[in-house]
């Protein structure tokens, strides 16, 4: 069943949100300081999303307001190749906290927990 062999594929951790859609994770985020993520299960079945802090600023605010930083989701896909494997942009990563570790921009999980304490 592949649901089964999906579910095998996320690692037993807390820093999975769960089921929480994008503009929701958009709010939980805001606010939060550059280099803040959370995880998250897709709407897209078997697969995972990351939405962080990035610390490039969106399109320039009104006159007199501060920029504030972007908050952008990306979809990781599980591969077949591994059970433990994810896919990223075409990227493959041998397990998901290879692929968190090795994207320098991730620095906090939600709400501010360092990612080498969680991965």
């Amino acid at each position: 069943n592949d649901s089964n062999f999906y579910l095998q594929s996320v690692p037993e951790t807390h820093a999975v949100l769960g089921f929480v859609e994008r503009d929701e994770a958009h709010r939980l985020l805001s606010g939060s300081p550059p280099g803040t993520f959370l995880l998250r299960f897709s709407n897209e079945v078997g697969c995972l999303a990351i939405t962080w802090v990035s610390s490039q600023a969106t399109t320039p605010p009104p006159q007199g307001l501060p920029t504030r930083p972007a908050v952008t989701s990306v979809l990781l896909k599980p591969t077949r190749r591994s059970q433990n494997g994810w896919e990223m942009n075409g990227e493959r990563y041998e397990s998901l906290a290879g692929l968190i570790m090795g994207i320098e921009e991730l620095k906090w999980v939600h709400p501010g927990v360092e990612k080498a304490r969680v991965f």
